[in-house]
């Protein structure tokens, strides 16, 4: 007696068509919501796992230009990444971090006391 997997009924396959529809129908605007998150979270590490999620799209979870022992594999491999800013859509904008203010970090901690 083998046992396998129990038939789909018709409700059961209308109800899977309809979620991917909806699937379908949402997943731009999730795709654009994940990009405005990698791009505008208050917290670095949720930008940060945005970020990787993206980049896991776009050329795998498991994917990596160097082996084992960290020599970069021959393989000719192109990737264009253009960031556009979120707001404007304008891929000319660039992006600098000023960390000026943080020049004098740590200075008041590690002072000398006399």
């Amino acid at each position: 007696m083998s046992v396998g997997r129990k038939r789909t009924t018709e409700h059961e396959k209308d109800a899977i068509k309809q979620f991917n529809a909806l699937i379908k129908k949402h997943s731009l605007d999730a795709v654009e919501n994940i990009v405005k998150i990698s791009n505008r979270a208050m917290d670095e590490n949720v930008r940060l796992k945005a970020n990787v999620w993206i980049a896991e799209k776009l050329v795998g979870k498991n994917y990596s230009i160097a082996d084992v022992e960290g020599n970069v594999q021959d393989n000719d491999i192109n990737i264009v990444l253009n960031v556009r800013n979120a707001t404007t859509n304008d891929s000319s904008e660039v992006w600098e971090e000023d960390n000026s203010d943080l020049d004098d970090w740590g200075k008041d901690l590690y002072t000398p006391s006399h």
